[in-house]
């Protein structure tokens, strides 16, 4: 594996403000969509660049319900969303959503930007799948979803926005390539269960914006799913210096954050730690 150059940011001087939707998400679709909609309407009155909403918001259940209600690009969530983000003239980050792909009989999740003319602008498909047993739960997510594999950074009004979900937040490799790439905030939206959310959400949400110097902002689902599993919720901000600027409290909500992006120079030139890399002489293993 070769190790990308270091691309120093550039980014603006102004704030760049962005709302994250915390939600309870069910087995009842049509009531989750409508919620969703309801918080970024919400969301739309604090005039963020860009409203995300967690992990899954559409839908949650067991593994043949995800299959039996994945959906694709043309809906039916999606064309609500970009009808929302066509109204309100907003960036809308549709957190994940299970998709079907043609010729294969596992689901990609799927986390959709979307711009303020309501038109696709980028996708994800979550690279990491959950495989874990914590709790006293077994999730095996690769008997509902396969991992992709591309690394994706957009444009939003100026500001680089890498884009992860979940479970990705474990692989400090994608976040150090996005780094390296040019990430001024990198997104994720998540469903993290409660039992390791006490004890892993800021540690890893921290140490990836400390390694790599730019915003992580990270949206989870809150409450119970279908099937009694809790999740954590505490949907946060944190800055370049790993410091949570923004958290919010327990059950649903929009919380709205301010990103001062001259933050991301003023960390760098405090502690250099990105041009100062060694990639000749970091020997990747083979696996």
């Amino acid at each position: 594996m070769v190790s990308p150059s270091y691309h120093s940011s550039m980014v603006r001087d102004t704030d760049f403000r962005v709302s994250l939707v915390q939600m309870q998400v069910t087995g009842d679709r049509e009531h989750n969509v409508e919620k969703a909609l309801e918080y970024i309407y919400e969301a739309a009155e604090d005039d963020p660049e860009l409203i995300v909403l967690p992990e899954n918001f559409n839908f949650t259940g067991t593994d043949e319900e995800k299959k039996a209600h994945a959906e694709t690009m043309d809906g039916p969530t999606l064309p609500k969303l970009q009808d929302a983000a066509s109204d309100l003239g907003v960036h809308v980050v549709a957190g994940s959503i299970k998709m079907e792909v043609d010729d294969d009989d596992l689901l990609r999740n799927v986390s959709v930007l979307i711009d303020p003319d309501g038109e696709v602008q980028e996708t994800y498909e979550k690279m990491h799948i959950f495989n874990a047993n914590v709790g006293g739960n077994a999730y095996t997510g690769d008997n509902v979803e396969r991992g992709g594999d591309d690394i994706v950074i957009a444009d939003v009004n100026g500001v680089d926005v890498g884009m992860t979900i979940c479970f990705d937040v474990r692989y400090p490799e994608l976040f150090r390539i996005l780094g390296l790439e040019g990430a001024d905030v990198v997104l994720v939206p998540a469903m993290f269960t409660l039992h390791t959310g006490k004890d892993h959400w800021d540690h890893l949400l921290c140490s990836r914006a400390i390694e790599n110097q730019y915003f992580v902002v990270a949206p989870g689902t809150c409450k119970q799913k279908p099937g009694g599993a809790w999740t954590y919720g505490r949907s946060l901000v944190a800055d370049p210096w790993g410091t949570v600027t923004n958290k919010a409290s327990d059950g649903e909500r929009v919380i709205t954050a301010d990103l001062d992006l001259s933050r991301i120079e003023e960390v760098r030139e405090k502690v250099p730690t990105l041009p100062q890399r060694r990639p000749d002489a970091y020997d990747w293993p083979d696996s």
